[in-house]
């Protein structure tokens, strides 16, 4: 009995053995096709850990949740027209910048930087390197540069500021209209509108501008994020009360204020663009690095000039003894930078009459 079960076993084994021999032979492993992960899916998609469907110019999750859509490079194994790529806040493609555009970030760097805030060499030395993160930032040195320096060359780079204040307004919108913005996000911001704001310094249109940027930098600089005394401009930050009046008003009373028909509000820009004049022109007296600067106020002092006939023209006969004496204390400052050229000295003009003591003469260059 026993022999007969060996027996069956050691023939159930011997099959046993026969099937898993024939099971291996005919189960031999067969390459598996690789797997591809795709790489081409948005920057949002990615950071949330969401399959992306590719859709451009925004994919489907994107556009349902009303977030931002980027994508950061092409797709690694399919064509290359399966994926779209958007560029960065900052493209690093030399061929975007021509050779004058080094030469007006040179210029900016060196000779054309704002006045304001004191010590400006150091600050805008800091704000330059800021400006490789910050495309609207770029820009407006850019602008401001070629503005500069076409003032004092006769090469003509009018049309490449205006491009150049174009790209940077409109990247700088974009810019504010994003949430969650940090403190160094308002401290490229409020460079920028400073750019922008003295730029507008050298245009014989620019007064409307020049207004709306000054009421820009406060609104910038008094959100409730921004702290500027923690920030490159903080020096500036200390000045901004000057202009809380502007900063203060609703976008319709603004309006009102710059509307040129509005007659009393034109006499109090008069005064303004005395006061603001005074003291950015002080800053440029102080800053010994810039000599090219203290040349280029000469322009700024001719545009205020204008600025201040184009208001004048404007208004009204019975307004215009109001205006007059704007003109008047523009007119009289000569603008050496010198020890003699002091701007006390055209109050004196303004009143009509000084009293100088023996020995002494006072020098006032009228234009």
């Amino acid at each position: 009995m026993q022999s007969s079960e060996s027996a069956a076993s050691a023939q159930l084994g011997s099959l046993a053995d026969s099937d898993t021999s024939t099971v291996v032979t005919k189960r031999r492993p067969i390459p598996r096709k690789g797997h591809t992960k795709s790489r081409a899916g948005c920057s949002s998609c990615k950071r949330r850990r969401v399959k992306c469907d590719l859709t451009t110019p925004e994919c489907g999750a994107c556009e349902r949740l009303g977030l931002e859509c980027e994508y950061l490079n092409k797709t690694r194994h399919g064509s290359q027209n399966s994926a779209v790529v958007i560029s960065q806040p900052l493209r690093t493609d030399p061929v975007m910048f021509d050779y004058n555009d080094l030469n007006f970030f040179r210029h900016f760097l060196f000779e054309a930087y704002p006045p304001l805030p004191i010590d400006g060499f150091t600050v805008w030395q800091m704000a330059s390197q800021r400006s490789h993160s910050y495309d609207f930032l770029l820009h407006s040195m850019l602008g401001l540069g070629a503005s500069h320096l076409s003032l004092l060359t006769p090469h003509g780079y009018e049309k490449a500021a205006l491009k150049h204040r174009v790209l940077a307004i409109s990247a700088l919108n974009k810019h504010l209209a994003k949430p969650g913005l940090t403190n160094q996000d308002a401290e490229a911001a409020f460079g920028a509108m400073l750019n922008l704001t003295f730029q507008s310094a050298y245009m014989n249109d620019g007064l409307i501008d020049f207004l709306t940027m000054v009421r820009g930098c406060w609104l910038v600089g008094t959100q409730p994020y921004v702290d500027l005394d923690h920030t490159i401009f903080k020096t500036f930050g200390r000045l901004t009360f000057l202009y809380d009046g502007l900063g203060n008003l609703s976008s319709n009373d603004f309006a009102s204020f710059i509307d040129p028909t509005n007659h009393a509000s034109q006499l109090v820009i008069l005064h303004m663009l005395v006061l603001e004049f005074v003291m950015s022109r002080k800053s440029v007296e102080g800053d010994k690095r810039s000599a090219l600067g203290k040349k280029g106020y000469h322009c700024r002092k001719a545009m205020s000039k204008v600025w201040v006939q184009q208001i004048l023209r404007k208004l009204p006969v019975e307004y215009y003894e109001y205006g007059e004496w704007p003109l008047r204390f523009i007119n009289s400052l000569n603008y050496s930078f010198d020890d003699e050229d002091q701007v006390w000295k055209p109050f004196f003009l303004s009143n009509g009459r000084t009293v100088v003591p023996a020995g002494e003469t006072l020098s006032l260059a009228v234009i």
